[in-house]
């Protein structure tokens, strides 16, 4: 007779029983996570802290630098998309980018 050992829910549902406890084998889903940082919500805190950039180092880098907006929109371009149908399951796609050729000049390289 041990105090406390009744039957858990899962044992009333027939689910598991008392042997299951020991190795954790009756339990279903992520339910059967035994430490905490195997939980899901430190797993996705994990995931959010790998994601975030580093923080910078030398802030005085940081404040020497002074980036103002330069323009919102430096290139005008338009852009065309156009499909053509190869079979149910296949698409080719046409991208079509037009700028004005007065913005544009070409360096020729010596070598």
């Amino acid at each position: 007779m041990v105090p406390g050992g009744g039957l858990t829910l899962s044992e009333q549902l027939g689910l598991s029983d008392k042997a299951d406890r020991i190795s954790g084998m009756g339990q279903t889903g992520a339910n059967g996570y035994q430490r905490e940082q195997d939980s899901p919500f430190s797993r996705l805190q994990l995931l959010s802290d790998l994601s975030r950039p580093p923080q910078v180092k030398f802030t005085d880098l940081q404040s020497a630098v002074n980036t103002g907006v330069i323009e919102e929109n430096p290139l005008n371009f338009d852009v065309r998309v156009d499909y053509f149908r190869q079979s149910d399951e296949r698409v080719i796609t046409a991208f079509t980018i037009q700028t004005e050729t007065e913005i544009w000049y070409f360096k020729r390289a010596v070598g």
